[in-house]
């Protein structure tokens, strides 16, 4: 690599920038080596900017172009950049529907827990004299009322709930 660059710095007019281009991968410690290179010209009065490319920073800079990815990819065709950004448009709905999916998942635990903490069984209380004659006759379904009679319970919802029916009982 060093054997390249000082070929470079004969070049004329002077490069102020050189890209060493690789299909190997990353290399750190090939582009360490670059930067002390610039360093050293910096310090002798040249500027010159230098670069190794491994291959994933290759495909990210190939990518970047859609007339590069023609000629580097075999498998690009004209509408590949319109499936792409189709495609970038259904990741992006579907994790707006991820979101909405956690959220309705995050009720539903909150809705299970409430039901978890419920007591089986009857839960009705009397907790006045209208519930307790509403359970009363609920409890005893067998119990046939004729038209005629208002139900135990009737006098107490009336008076709680007036109504057109509570007057026609009356």
């Amino acid at each position: 690599m060093r054997d390249e660059i000082t070929k470079a710095l004969e070049f004329q007019p002077p490069l102020r920038e050189y890209f060493i281009v690789t299909t190997a991968s990353d290399d750190g410690n090939l582009q360490r080596v670059a930067r002390e290179l610039a360093v050293q010209q910096g310090t002798a009065g040249r500027q010159i900017n230098v670069s190794v490319w491994g291959w994933e920073t290759l495909e990210q800079r190939i990518s970047e172009h859609t007339d590069a990815l023609n000629a580097f990819d075999p498998t690009f065709w004209p509408h590949a950049k319109r499936q792409t950004e189709l495609l970038s448009k259904l990741g992006d709905e579907q994790s707006h529907l991820i979101g909405h999916l956690v959220d309705v998942k995050t009720q539903i635990t909150e809705i299970s827990s409430l039901f978890a903490s419920m007591v089986p069984g009857d839960s009705t209380e009397a907790k006045n004299a209208l519930e307790a004659a509403l359970d009363a006759d609920a409890l005893n379904p067998g119990t046939m009322w004729p038209a005629h009679r208002p139900r135990p319970w009737q006098p107490l919802a009336c008076s709680t709930f007036p109504s057109r029916e509570c007057a026609d009982a009356r």
